[in-house]
């Protein structure tokens, strides 16, 4: 009894004043050019006209004392093959004051047989053009039996919301920052698909 009672008030909440979907909405007008596919268990799918892949985005909430965040996460998922064991790199940004570069961070997997991907992450062109403008507060690429997933929440497209005193402010995702989501995850797909081994299935 004591412990179904601990674990219920231990259990994670989402925030008084979360409105499921609505940042979503309002994102929906800042993604304007891209073809809007359906909404899959609370995430929506967009893809680039004619393209032959497509991203899933999604919120991500991050509760604090008086107010809590609603972010943003593009999400592409590869169905190629995968890593021996699962992995799991970080991007950032190079420089104190001023970006310098890109850095590519292994924070779960083997180091050895990651070692040349890695090195192609942070040497590709392509991908540090689209890496170095984007404002992202989290920007991964994790692998497993399943394939790739990459997952990217920039700064913008999301919603800050106080509860004391009460405010909503939603930070739009202006086209040069959209555009540079898209770029990033088109580089790292290319890159992804150019490794060894056939694919099995492609968004």
């Amino acid at each position: 009894m004591w412990q179904r009672a601990l674990d219920f008030a231990l259990r994670p909440r989402l925030p008084k004043g979360y409105r499921p979907g609505v940042t979503l909405a309002r994102l929906e007008r800042d993604l304007s050019g891209l073809d809007y596919l359906g909404e899959e268990d609370g995430q929506r799918r967009y893809a680039l006209p004619g393209s032959h892949w497509s991203v899933l985005v999604s919120e991500v909430v991050d509760s604090q004392l008086l107010l809590h965040t609603v972010s943003c996460r593009f999400s592409l998922q590869l169905a190629l093959a995968g890593p021996a064991q699962p992995c799991r790199l970080i991007f950032s940004h190079r420089g104190s004051w001023r970006r310098s570069g890109i850095a590519c961070s292994l924070l779960r997997g083997d180091v050895s047989e990651l070692a040349a991907l890695r090195q192609q992450l942070e040497q590709d062109a392509d991908l540090h053009t689209a890496l170095m403008p984007l404002d992202f507060k989290r920007c991964e690429l994790l692998g497993d039996a399943a394939g790739w997933r990459v997952e990217i929440e920039p700064f913008a497209a999301s919603e800050v919301v106080g509860r004391f005193p009460p405010f909503r402010r939603y930070i739009r995702l202006i086209t040069t920052q959209k555009l540079a989501v898209l770029a990033s995850m088109a580089a790292l797909r290319r890159l992804l698909l150019a490794q060894d081994g056939p694919p099995l299935k492609q968004d």
